[in-house]
């Protein structure tokens, strides 16, 4: 029987900063939803998902998360640099099926 590894992709290239991956890795480990670091040469990796159905992609200066279900091959989240960790807790919580968070949403829930 042959047994399907889950985890989310992190599929980047090599030029990609450490300190960025480490952060996107952060955010996924903060929801405890495992991954696995992958290095691509060119930007279509359409086999690339798992049964989880989430994958992110890290490019120069944007990263994505896309769904499987997403058929048009569009993102389902884009962020920009500097908020790393945030788009690995967000890529964490499509596939546990909870809410999204948002810049910012952390500091306003404290400041009431």
């Amino acid at each position: 029987m042959e047994h399907k590894r889950i985890f989310i992709p992190i599929l980047h290239r090599e030029d990609i900063e450490p300190c960025a991956l480490k952060e996107v890795c952060a955010g996924l480990e903060e929801e405890g939803v495992p991954y696995l670091l992958k290095q691509i040469k060119h930007e279509n990796q359409n086999d690339s998902f798992t049964p989880l159905q989430v994958k992110v992609v890290i490019e120069d200066d944007k990263m994505m998360v896309y769904h499987e279900k997403i058929v048009s091959g569009e993102p389902y989240i884009t962020e920009k640099k500097g908020n790393e960790r945030l788009l690995g807790k967000n890529a964490a919580r499509l596939v546990k099926g909870l809410p999204l968070t948002f810049v910012g949403e952390h500091e306003r829930s404290f400041s009431n």
